[in-house]
């Protein structure tokens, strides 16, 4: 296959205003639990885009009705207990492992005996390794494909503790809980990416997420803390019990983080940018990654802040930055924005000093390429940089050299490595095009919009 190279340099000043495309993941949600309801859910804001269109897909095939007015996609509810019949089809896979998870826990739960799926090695690399660690799952990769035969799962318990936090073993026992009707809770360290039990309550599952000793300490307090022998261990209990019914809902869906992290972080490296990101997913428990580019200085800010069907919305102010300071960043920071971290990388290459990212996973095989793919580009960037068994550490300077990067097949990688291409001091190379025009078609054209109203306001 010819890979397109593209020669890059910096767009002149961003200015304007943008709403994005739906955060996907958020859209899933909203589309399976509206598929369950009784009734018919508007979900407003709604936009195509190529992984959405996937996702309506995937419901399409499982004899769910769909609507598509202007700006809204209307979804007939086949009500609780509503399970599809198995059908002999393969389904491609989303870019989203949590998704993709969910999506074939569903179908277990419908007794189908097995389902093909599709798509890149990555896409099943990721979700193969996640289901190795679930139980109810026989796994045989082909070339291309993943073939799942669907065992009986376990009894579900009315209890869990987990030692580390796992986000989507959570959201899987909690949809098992909620096709079975049972109740439960979920202790863990603290509560990532609970977008999923918030879509649930606000469907009228009755779930709650109780979060312990989780007040936010300077590393003064945590210091004096830990020297007076004060234990600041926080603990986060998800528990779901029961319902009567799934009521149908109006919901405005909120613009996707990935992109709006990568347009944060462009903005605030561009001299003379200044616009605004109109509802964004700023949920503290998967989009992190503003408050740490907040903490290597950049300007960012949330406007109008609300909670809207149990997340937390905002339109992101981004303001270009010249004094950016290193930082280390880890913990609940760091997990929280597990798959923007490449894009913080590219920030911390640009702050003054030198920053640790750790606690990122690197358990499976594809976590590990994605972090080692990207130390190799970030070491073009004459920035200098290590890689430990949790993360990565960037000494970064003013101005990163131009060079040749390549995403090797990630997608969210390619999604950063773009925004450095733009952002080098000279003209760099990028060899990830077909990435970014596949599952971020949107991205680029937003970008020449922001520099096309600055040269309207000259």
């Amino acid at each position: 296959m010819e890979i397109l190279e593209l020669e890059l340099s910096r767009p002149g000043p961003l200015n304007g205003e943008l709403i994005l495309p739906p955060d996907e993941e958020y859209f899933y949600y909203c589309l399976f639990m509206a598929s369950l309801s009784t009734g018919s859910t508007e979900l407003l804001h709604f936009q195509t885009t190529p992984q959405i269109d996937l996702l309506v897909e995937w419901f399409h095939t499982l004899k769910i009705t769909t609507l598509i007015e202007p700006e809204t996609l209307v979804i007939i509810g086949q009500g609780a207990q509503f399970r599809p019949d198995y059908q002999d089809v393969s389904f491609e896979l989303s870019r989203h492992t949590r998704v993709n998870v969910l999506f074939v826990e569903f179908l277990r739960s419908s007794d189908w005996p097995l389902v093909q799926l599709k798509g890149t090695s990555l896409h099943l690399g990721q979700l193969s390794d996640e289901l190795s660690n679930l139980q109810g799952y026989i796994l045989d990769s082909k070339e291309g494909t993943l073939d799942i035969q669907f065992e009986q799962s376990k009894e579900l318990k009315s209890e869990y503790k987990f030692k580390q936090s796992s986000s989507i073993a959570r959201d899987i026992i909690f949809l098992r809980c909620l096709l079975d009707e049972h109740s439960c809770l979920v202790q863990e360290p603290f509560a990532i990416n609970d977008s999923f039990i918030q879509v649930m309550n606000f469907f009228g599952i009755k779930t709650n997420i109780d979060r312990q000793g989780n007040q936010e300490l300077s590393e003064l307090e945590k210091r004096l803390s830990r020297l007076r022998g004060i234990k600041t261990e926080k603990k986060s209990i998800c528990s779901i019990d029961g319902f009567k019914q799934i009521n149908a809902k109006q919901i405005r869906l909120p613009a996707d983080p990935d992109i709006a992290s990568a347009l944060t972080v462009l903005g605030c490296l561009i001299p003379k940018s200044y616009f605004i990101l109109k509802n964004v997913s700023v949920n503290p428990s998967r989009s992190g990654i503003f408050t740490s580019l907040k903490r290597l200085g950049f300007k960012v800010d949330s406007l109008r802040r609300k909670e809207r069907q149990g997340d937390a919305i905002a339109d992101i102010e981004v303001q270009f930055t010249r004094n950016r300071l290193a930082r280390k960043i880890g913990g609940e920071s760091m997990l929280s924005s597990t798959r923007q971290y490449p894009i913080l990388a590219i920030a911390a290459c640009f702050a003054d000093g030198e920053s640790i990212l750790r606690d990122i996973p690197l358990v499976h095989e594809n976590q590990i390429m994605r972090l080692h793919h990207l130390a190799t580009n970030l070491k073009h960037t004459g920035a200098e940089i290590g890689e430990f068994d949790e993360g990565i550490v960037i000494r970064g300077r003013e101005e990163c050299d131009s060079n040749t990067y390549q995403a090797q097949g990630d997608e969210i990688l390619a999604l950063a490595l773009y925004v450095l291409s733009r952002t080098t001091h000279g003209k760099s190379h990028f060899m990830s095009i077909d990435l970014i025009d596949k599952y971020f078609p949107s991205f680029i054209p937003y970008i020449e919009l922001l520099e096309t109203t600055q040269a309207s306001e000259d």
